[in-house]
């Protein structure tokens, strides 16, 4: 759990759509006329633009202080969980979700994480002819080699290029993935033969899970570190936490995993996916 004291939670989402641009429009003059009427008050207008910009600024900085305040108060939700009871965890967890501007800002925070999902999805999709043609494509050999290490390329081929901390997290959160089926895998039987629905749906169902407990431990364990006074202490507050995720990837699912859903809709599938798990854990009691 190396999470930095000066981590203050994630950056707030940009009020701006990210294609903006801030590019001043010429304005042109009617038939290329100019009167003294039409010519505008320069003073006047740039003390309007100043107070425009003035109010712009204090909005955002109003929004600002109030998302880190929520922020702050979900990392002490979580702080005092630790050894509580589990309804004091599911209000940890309620309030953290609503910390990150609730589900829906909870989801889109979660791009890079959908996308691997996206991918987990796609290569376990099909008949079993189709996903041994996926996995020649993707440069997998799978014959006669063990799972284990079948999983290790899976998890080297989907894992994103470490351009930042949510991608460094993504890639944890897949690399405890694989180590969790490989426990549960016989390293004897052809990779092949496991591949099914329920194999996609538990491979699935693993990360999800380790992506939004390891991003839940990222942001808010730092305080967990001063109040716990053992390593058992923190491990069992780890576990009340991990134990309510687990409860709500469960519960949602396999209610989003539609049957026959094409490579063109899995996108649309996964983002579903990870709106409702977060949904569940906003409103959890």
């Amino acid at each position: 759990m190396g999470t930095s004291s000066l981590y203050k939670g994630p950056k707030s989402a940009a009020l701006l759509p990210s294609d903006f641009t801030d590019d001043n429009e010429e304005l042109s003059t009617i038939g290329g006329l100019e009167s003294e009427e039409e010519t505008p008050d320069t003073d006047s207008t740039v003390g309007q633009e100043q107070n425009e910009d003035e109010g712009q600024s204090n909005s955002n900085e109003n929004q600002t202080s109030t998302a880190t305040s929520g922020f702050q108060s979900a990392k002490r939700n979580f702080t005092s969980s630790f050894g509580g009871s589990t309804t004091k965890v599911k209000t940890a967890i309620r309030s953290y979700v609503k910390a990150l501007g609730g589900h829906r800002q909870a989801t889109q925070q979660a791009k890079t994480a959908r996308k691997v999902t996206g991918g987990i999805y796609y290569l376990l999709s099909g008949s079993s002819e189709t996903v041994k043609k996926k996995f020649e494509e993707a440069g997998i050999p799978v014959d006669g080699r063990p799972i284990k290490d079948v999983l290790s390329d899976i998890c080297l081929y989907l894992a994103p290029a470490p351009n930042s901390i949510e991608d460094a997290l993504v890639t944890d959160s897949l690399m405890d993935t694989m180590s969790e089926l490989a426990e549960t895998l016989d390293a004897t039987e052809d990779f092949f033969e496991v591949i099914n629905k329920e194999f996609q749906q538990q491979f699935l169902s693993a990360f999800v899970k380790a992506y939004i407990f390891n991003k839940i431990i990222r942001d808010c364990s730092y305080g967990v570190l001063k109040k716990c006074d053992s390593a058992k202490e923190i491990r069992d507050g780890e576990k009340q936490i991990k134990d309510i995720v687990d409860a709500i990837v469960d519960y949602v699912l396999p209610k989003c995993m539609v049957e026959g859903t094409t490579p063109k809709e899995i996108s649309k599938a996964v983002e579903g996916m990870y709106d409702a798990c977060y949904q569940e854990a906003e409103r959890i009691k």
